[in-house]
């Protein structure tokens, strides 16, 4: 009710400030009631959180909740603990909607242990909101970091499991910071497909692992955010030397600017299978066939090669014993489609060969779907509602309205879809059908 009346206030706020005269007028027909609107507005389907005031109100609970614990296990008020609770309640009027119930709610706490788990549930809860907060920042609109969506993800689940497990129904932060990501994944058509359902919950207990990670990811996160930030400035700068290649002769200076480009796209650790990249390479290469020194800097980038991994020396003695073998993700997705009926979604000019994915997994059956118009919601929906399969390969990025009804078609026939940024290479399908819909497929196995 909070979060609609918020959203209803948004909009109202946008009627009132768009013209002139009674908001009757502007948002009321008053011929038939049906509302209509001066002003191009949506109306958000969720609040945007603010995720410095989750943060805070989080790690208020947090060290509540270790207060009140320490108070009962004390069993009388020392002048420690009283200082403790007088910053704690001086603190609580800069935190909106935050209610001291671990301190002075009618509800006695639970057993110590639960109590305890809820306190590092908050904790890493708040760090990951401050985290996200940053990276936020430093993205400026771009896409949030994959696994820092998982880490969200897992968190607020843990938080709702935590208070569940103290006699609450709920908790704001985790509602707040559920709808952010709900919101973000949206946006930004990012699939998390762990801890988001009533029915895949998180570990509370494992919470203190979880704010490890958290913590020892925040490095990487800001380095893929800047890797992103690099890979459009090289895409937008290898693309103004294919238009210029339309034209005429490269120059020698258009060269070298290219093999800077790539240069820098391996120093930043980008993918040489990615497709934007590779669409212009091929562009370079149609365009000057015959120009030998452009096909020497473009050749590894249309092979889409990458570069193969030394083998590591032999560990001094007493060092430190070697990291864990990588995980064989091939061989993982193969056992999960092996008897999986597949349907890969794409469009004409893909020129998608699929021999390739029936080889490497083995499906029950693997066949093709084409996508004439990305923004048909009609011809999304008819094609999916006469899918015969477990499982959609989407390699198309749909509009918005079109993305939204092939979800609600495969919701209807409890159809699972993966999404494939990077395309049908093997790998990329491997890793994005384990990341997505793996544990659907271990929870719920396709029967024969």
């Amino acid at each position: 009710m909070r979060d609609a009346l918020r959203s209803l206030h948004t909009w109202l706020g946008h009627q009132l400030e768009s013209s002139d005269g009674p908001l009757r007028e502007k948002v009321v027909h008053t011929a038939d009631g049906r509302r209509v609107s001066t002003l191009e507005y949506t109306m958000p389907s969720e609040p945007v959180a603010d995720l410095e005031l989750i943060r805070r109100r989080s790690q208020w609970k947090g060290d509540a909740l270790r207060f009140a614990l320490d108070r009962r296990t004390a069993g009388e008020t020392s002048p420690e603990l009283s200082a403790r609770e007088e910053e704690l309640r001086q603190i609580l009027p800069t935190l909106p909607e935050c209610y001291p119930w671990m301190l002075d709610g009618p509800m006695l706490l639970p057993a110590d242990d639960a109590v305890g788990i809820a306190a590092d549930a908050f904790d890493a809860l708040a760090r990951v909101a401050q985290v996200a907060h940053e990276i936020e920042i430093q993205a400026g609109g771009l896409a949030p970091v994959s696994d820092l969506l998982y880490m969200m993800a897992e968190a607020q689940s843990g938080v709702l499991v935590a208070v569940r497990n103290l006699g609450l129904r709920g908790d704001s932060d985790q509602r707040d910071l559920f709808a952010w990501l709900k919101d973000q994944t949206t946006r930004h058509r990012v699939y998390v497909d762990r801890h988001m359902r009533l029915d895949n919950p998180a570990d509370p207990t494992k919470a203190q692992e979880l704010l490890k990670r958290i913590n020892d990811g925040r490095e990487e996160f800001s380095k893929q955010i800047n890797a992103r930030k690099e890979r459009g400035g090289l895409l937008d700068k290898l693309r103004y030397h294919a238009a210029r290649a339309k034209s005429g002769e490269l120059l020698e200076a258009d060269r070298g600017s290219i093999a800077t480009a790539l240069d820098q796209w391996s120093t930043f650790g980008l993918s040489q299978r990615d497709r934007s990249l590779v669409e212009i390479a091929q562009e370079l290469s149609r365009d000057h066939a015959l120009d030998e020194k452009l096909a020497i800097v473009l050749k590894p980038f249309l092979e889409g090669k990458t570069p193969v991994a030394t083998k590591a020396p032999n560990p001094a003695p007493g060092a430190a014993p070697p990291a864990e073998p990588a995980r064989d993700q091939l061989a993982e997705a193969r056992e999960l489609l092996g008897n999986v009926s597949l349907v890969g979604m794409h469009q004409a000019a893909d020129g998608v060969d699929f021999s390739e994915l029936q080889k490497v997994f083995g499906p029950k059956s693997l066949k093709p779907i084409v996508v004439e118009d990305l923004d048909d919601v009609d011809a999304v929906r008819t094609l999916v509602e006469g899918v015969e399969a477990d499982l959609i390969l989407l390699r198309v990025r749909l509009g918005v309205e079109s993305y939204a009804a092939l979800k609600e078609a495969c919701a209807k026939k409890q159809l699972l879809f993966v999404r494939l940024p990077d395309g049908y290479d093997p790998e990329q399908v491997a890793k994005q059908v384990l990341r997505q819909v793996g544990w659907r497929l271990r929870r719920d196995p396709v029967k024969s």
